[in-house]
């Protein structure tokens, strides 16, 4: 939370000094989450590394698995259709992300795809799955801890919602699915290839819809 701060009030601050950055202030979205990952990394390495001795990969889950890679991807496309008709039926109201701003250009699609698809998943799927899940599971039992971890999950994606509750249950049934693949699997590798095949397919579905209202 300390490194959130910080980075707000930075971005805050450069936004103070450059007027100009105000019409796209949202385009440091990214850059402030990827700052926000590299802290938060920082943090598990100093406490697997320094304080357990333990090396860092393993220990957050990077470790093979028998679960088809296929099964994992096909299994978080299709989680996304089943999470879109459940938002249709909650009546998610339209929101603007921060990141429409990335889905203008073609080079900003590039850069928000592999963010989106392939550096997101990892990030969080390392964080929340392979650092946050396991003691969870170990001190109050597997229903609980992947039910905290996506309850957590799914809170924490809410700003890029406007803290719509829909939104905010959606993205928690996400994750306690990529949480239950990353139980019986006993590796986070299933866990982010889910992740990932769940957002390539909202991550067309958004450019898709970009391209008809710019149309």
């Amino acid at each position: 939370m300390g490194g959130l701060f910080v980075i707000i009030i930075t971005l805050a601050s450069l936004i103070h000094l450059v007027p100009e950055l105000t019409k796209s202030q949202q385009l440091l979205a990214l850059p402030a989450q990827f700052v926000l990952y590299v802290i938060l990394y920082g943090a598990v390495w100093v406490i697997f590394r320094v304080k357990y001795e333990q090396p860092v990969w393993r220990s957050l889950g990077w470790t093979s698995s028998r679960f088809p890679p296929w099964q994992a991807i096909v299994g978080g496309c299709a989680l996304s259709f089943l999470i879109g008709l459940l938002g249709a039926a909650l009546r998610t109201p339209q929101v603007h992300s921060p990141f429409e701003q990335f889905l203008r250009s073609p080079a900003w699609i590039a850069i928000f795809g592999v963010f989106a698809v392939l550096v997101g998943p990892v990030a969080e799927e390392t964080i929340f799955r392979g650092f946050l899940q396991p003691p969870l599971t170990r001190d109050l039992g597997a229903p609980a801890g992947i039910a905290i971890t996506a309850g957590v999950f799914g809170l924490l994606h809410g700003p890029e919602y406007s803290g719509a509750w829909q939104y905010v249950i959606l993205v928690g049934l996400a994750g306690a699915c990529f949480g239950w693949v990353r139980y019986r699997s006993g590796s986070v590798i299933p866990a982010v290839l889910m992740h990932g095949g769940f957002n390539a397919v909202f991550f067309v579905s958004s450019i898709f819809v970009q391209s008809q209202i710019h149309k």
